[in-house]
């Protein structure tokens, strides 16, 4: 990811903070899945991110992260704000972040 402006108003990095309980872990069943990809679609009209998570199926660790934009292929400061405010209203994505 190379957009600074995006990189500034948005933290990706929130998987990578996920815990795993160890008494979960107890409660799965086995599976024949080596990984999950996990995939939030962004955007109103069109898809404007494509936002995926590489989840291990055996440790629920995240293994990997990929996101792009579809398009535009770089948002302007205006179309930042103007997804933000579509998002999350006019109090903006600050009050959101914990």
């Amino acid at each position: 990811m190379d957009d600074l402006i995006h990189l500034d108003k948005f933290n990706h990095d929130c998987s990578r903070d996920l815990q795993v309980n160890i008494a979960d872990l107890n409660k799965i069943r086995s599976q024949n899945l080596d990984f999950f990809l996990v995939l939030d679609l962004e955007g109103k009209v069109e898809i404007l991110e494509f936002p995926v998570l590489m989840i291990n199926a055996k440790t629920l660790h995240v293994e990997d992260i990929f996101h792009r934009f579809v398009r535009p292929s770089k948002m302007t400061e205006q179309r930042i704000n103007e997804y933000i405010e579509g998002k999350y209203g006019k109090i903006g994505v600050d009050r959101y972040a914990a």
